[in-house]
């Protein structure tokens, strides 16, 4: 497993710690996604950086859920 991959399961894991469920974080991350204006789409790799405090992604999760 590469280190991103890691740091990404590490980052749903804590995410999952905290109450939500994979589908929460699938469609927090899609809706996420359906907020790129195609014009901002390349066929670039798309890199996320993981090294953020799961407790504000947790928060931003919560408020697209109740939007």
């Amino acid at each position: 497993m590469e280190q991103s991959e890691f740091n990404t399961t590490q980052a749903i894991n804590e995410t999952v710690k905290q109450g939500y469920s994979l589908h929460d974080i699938y469609s927090g991350l899609g809706n996420v996604m359906n907020g790129i204006e195609p014009k901002h789409l390349t066929k670039q790799e798309l890199v996320i950086d993981l090294n953020v405090d799961t407790s504000k992604v947790a928060c931003k999760l919560r408020h697209a859920m109740d939007d």
